[in-house]
C-alpha cells in the first residue's frame, strides 16, 4: 500500500484514475486496517475505478458508498469480458456475455 499511496501521489495530474490489482479490498484476505487504508487511499486520490479479479464473478458498484466504483471481472470459466470504454468526460464499463 506504501508502493500504491506514491504511484498514486499525482493523480490530479488525470482526468481519470484507475487503479487494477488482484484482490479486491473488501475480500476476506484483507485485514481492516489494510482494507480502511485502501479505501482511503482511493477516496484521498479521486479513484475512480478500482478493477479486480480474484473474486471469479462479475459486479460493477459501489462497494462503500463514497463515490469509488469498483469492478470484478469473471473468470473464463463464466464465459464473459468487461470493456472499460473512456471519453473526454465519462467512462462506461460493459459486460459482454459469450454464452449462445
Amino acid at each position: 500500500l506504501d508502493w500504491l499511496e506514491e504511484e498514486l501521489s499525482d493523480s490530479d495530474s488525470y482526468r481519470f484514475v484507475f487503479v487494477v490489482g488482484h484482490q479486491p479490498p473488501f475480500d476476506p484476505g484483507w485485514n481492516e486496517q489494510e482494507e480502511n487504508r485502501y479505501r482511503q487511499l482511493m477516496q484521498e486520490n479521486n479513484v475512480d475505478l478500482s478493477i479486480h479479479g480474484h473474486e471469479h464473478y462479475f459486479w460493477y458498484g459501489e462497494e462503500y458508498g463514497d463515490g469509488v466504483k469498483y469492478l470484478l471481472v469473471d473468470d473464463v470459466a463464466g464465459r464473459n469480458y468487461c470493456t472499460v470504454s473512456v471519453d473526454s468526460f465519462t467512462f462506461d464499463v460493459d459486460k459482454i456475455d459469450l454464452n449462445p
